[in-house]
Order: structure tokens, then sequence, then C-alpha cells
């Protein structure tokens, strides 16, 4: 199933079309493209990572301005603009609360920054080689390997 978030209301999602709107006019001349199928979030891409990086003050003071209420965070490749009150722990407290599954029994893995939200939320974390060294630093396991590689791993010393 696809559960969305309880919190998001209709005039979020209106800022999220607002959002793309103003991406599309203001970023998208610039090569900038809008990650297709998300509906309660922006996701940004461009080929050149640093560039992309670069837009992130832009954005904020284009929310800011706006009153979108987004978070903008950088992941590996793409810039994130979330609902500032939505993030991967959000999902989690939903899910444990739609299964029934205690955070004690759970391991999670993360990579970026934005996986710290997931952290405080369950027993065990752990990440690939290749994670953000913020992440490795809160990781009760951080694999040799990198990526699927790592996670992989991380699966076989759960086990």
């Amino acid at each position: 199933t696809y559960d969305r978030d309880r919190a998001i209301r209709p005039e979020h999602i209106d800022a999220v079309h607002a959002l793309q709107r103003w991406v599309e006019d203001t970023l998208a001349p610039r090569g900038v493209t809008i990650q297709p199928g998300k509906t309660a979030a922006v996701s940004l891409y461009h080929p050149d990572t640093a560039y992309l990086k670069s837009l992130c003050p832009m954005l904020e003071q284009a929310c800011a301005a706006c009153g979108w209420p987004f978070r903008i965070s950088m992941t590996w490749l793409y810039i994130n603009c979330d609902l500032a009150f939505v993030s991967k722990g959000t999902a989690v407290d939903l899910w444990i609360e739609s299964t029934g599954i205690p955070a004690s029994d759970i391991l999670a893995i993360g990579d970026t920054e934005s996986d710290l939200a997931v952290r405080e939320r369950v027993a065990t974390f752990a990440c690939p080689a290749n994670a953000q060294d913020a992440i490795k630093a809160q990781a009760d396991f951080v694999a040799t390997k990198p990526e699927i590689e790592g996670v992989l791993e991380i699966l076989e010393w759960a086990h």
C-alpha cells in the first residue's frame, strides 16, 4: 500500500505544486529536472552535482519568501525538497504503528544525513562504506563495501 503521512493536508500539496512551477520557471532553463513520481515532495537533479548543490541557498530563500514549508537537503545526487514536518523518521513511526513491530526489532540502513531521522527511531542502524561521515558516526555497524554490496554485507551481519 501507499500510506501518505496523515499530517499532509491539501494546502501542503498546493505548496508542492507551486514549488514545482517555480522550479520549471526558474531552474529548468538551467538544466535542472524534477524527479518524476513524487506527490508530496520535490526532488531535483542536474548532471553537475556541485552546481546542483550551489542552488540550495536559492531554494531555501524562495521557500522562505513564498511561505512554502520545505526542508531542503542534499543527497548524493539530488536536492530533496521535503515538507518540513515529514521525514523518513515519521515514515518509520507510521510503519511501526501500522505493523505493531517494535522499534527494538528494527534494523535500518542509511547513507546520507536525511537518514539520521530513522536512526533516532530504531534499535539498530547500519550503513554501507560509502555513507557520509555523520552517518558512520551514528551507525552500530559500518560495512566494508559500498552501496548494494554494503547492504548485502549488512544483511549478512544482521542475520
